[in-house]
């Protein structure tokens, strides 16, 4: 792997931080080193240094969240492919405006350190980088990984190598991997994902709900236990995550008009999602998704006051010790024989990437490697790798879409019924493409779901009351 670059403002950060450790560490050392005999101190002095350990130890819970925001970028000008215009240039278009409005909200959390880290399938020139440069905040780091296309030798022609594309939605891992102990919080998308605020606030708030959830939790569940409600252990607790999907913003002359007249499921038209979070307040009848809908969806109420009933976005069929059971929009015979979504492209809810907490990824890497001998994090040189080390078959919905972490290890992405709090969990595919390639009968309104996941939901009371 090359070695990335840092700029000025990066490496001031670095060095800042490595100085607050030595003199923290320096502080601990001669704070907590117990003085006995002769040189025994003081009544005061011992006053003094159990005052001085209090504040050491109040500074360490004051601590910044540190977050590590990274984008992956394969082109630096548009190829014409998926409804883009060939030669557009994407950096200036789509990267940048993408990066600088995700910062500038990331960055109202005042108490917060965010450093950016971009993994590029280009090399970029220095007056290009400068673009990115002039685009962040001065205490906002940035590191290059420039060029950073893994080579392999491809299959049938083993004595010549080929750059593997694909294989740069692996390389968030390694940037994962070299910088775990640094930070609290990564986000790590493509490069036309927003992320804002509120989706990293309303992502911990729900990881907090379901930690303390788990902190009251039996360790082992019910046998046999397939309810809709009531207590869930702490391994089911552990595998749930916060999940997102991406929306558009539906435009004018768009291909493809969202419709819902073949859906048996109603649409409750009570409620609303609100498009500030996600969308600069686009009109919330003006989101469409395109990667999931009702049919693969199914409902739960969560125990506590907190976090009420959640919907659970489609993963692995397999049976599965800890998997959270839930009521299928499909169970009353909506759907007639037709199996639950899984998997299916249509269905699976690629988010483009993801937020997880530094002790989320250790647990995701474990139960990864418990169950498929395939870790999250690299080496990737276990048996599930077949000695590919992840460069094939393995694409880009298997790195940066969910399919190994919400497919083949089984964790399970959870979406909110209350508007307010669904609202921020979806993110705005700034790129707005998918609604001229996608057929009509793909795309759903974001209100349509929402309100369709009210009608599952009383559908499910209904069924706990009898």
């Amino acid at each position: 792997m090359k070695l990335h670059q840092s700029n000025k403002r990066a490496t001031a950060v670095f060095i800042a931080a490595a100085l607050g450790t030595c003199i923290w560490f320096i502080a601990v050392f001669y704070v907590g080193k117990g003085i006995t005999g002769e040189h025994a101190p003081k009544k005061e002095e011992v006053q003094h240094v159990s005052a001085r350990r209090a504040l050491l130890q109040e500074r360490e819970q004051q601590q910044p969240l540190r977050v590590l925001h990274v984008v992956t970028s394969l082109t630096e000008y548009n190829d014409g492919n998926r409804w883009t215009t060939f030669g557009e240039d994407r950096l200036k278009k789509v990267l940048i405006p993408t990066l600088q409005a995700t910062i500038e909200s990331i960055t109202q959390n005042t108490d917060w350190h965010v450093d950016v880290y971009l993994i590029l399938g280009f090399t970029l020139s220095d007056e290009r980088r400068q673009l990115i440069v002039d685009a962040l905040p001065d205490r906002v780091g940035l590191e290059i990984w420039n060029d950073a296309c893994p080579l392999y030798y491809d299959k049938g022609n083993n004595e010549e190598l080929v750059v593997n594309t694909r294989a740069l939605a692996r390389q968030h891992r390694f940037v994962i991997k070299d910088k775990l102990e640094y930070y609290d919080l990564f986000s790590c998308w493509e490069d036309d994902m927003k992320i804002t605020s509120d989706h990293m606030q309303n992502f911990l708030q729900i990881t907090n709900e379901l930690n303390d959830l788990r902190s009251k939790a039996p360790e082992i569940r019910s046998e046999g236990d397939n309810s809709i409600n009531g207590m869930l252990s702490t391994g089911q607790l552990l595998n749930a995550i916060p999940g997102f999907i991406r929306v558009e913003v539906l435009k004018e002359g768009a291909i493809s008009q969202p419709e819902l007249s073949m859906d048996p499921i109603e649409v409750d038209n009570s409620v609303r999602v609100n498009g500030e979070a996600c969308c600069n307040g686009a009109h919330s009848e003006d989101l469409v998704l395109w990667e999931t809908g009702i049919a693969a969806l199914g409902v739960r109420e969560f125990p506590g006051n907190e976090l009420g009933w959640m919907a659970i976005l489609p993963g692995s069929h397999a049976r599965q010790e800890n998997k959270i059971s839930t009521y299928w929009s499909g169970e009353d015979g909506a759907y007639g024989n037709m199996r639950r979504p899984g998997g299916e492209g249509k269905y699976f809810a690629n988010p483009g990437g993801i937020i997880v907490t530094r002790e989320q990824i250790e647990h995701i890497d474990q139960v990864c490697k418990d169950l498929k001998d395939g870790t999250y994090l690299p080496p990737f040189s276990g048996k599930f790798w077949h000695g590919n080390s992840g460069l094939k078959p393995h694409n880009v919905e298997f790195w940066s879409g969910g399919y190994q972490v919400f497919g083949q290890c089984g964790m399970q992405r959870l979406l909110s019924l209350d508007s307010k709090t669904l609202s921020k969990q979806l993110l705005h595919h700034t790129s707005d493409n998918k609604q001229r390639q996608i057929t009509k009968n793909r795309l759903v309104k974001a209100d349509h779901l929402l309100g369709q996941l009210q009608t599952v939901k009383q559908a499910a009371e209904k069924k706990l009351r009898m």
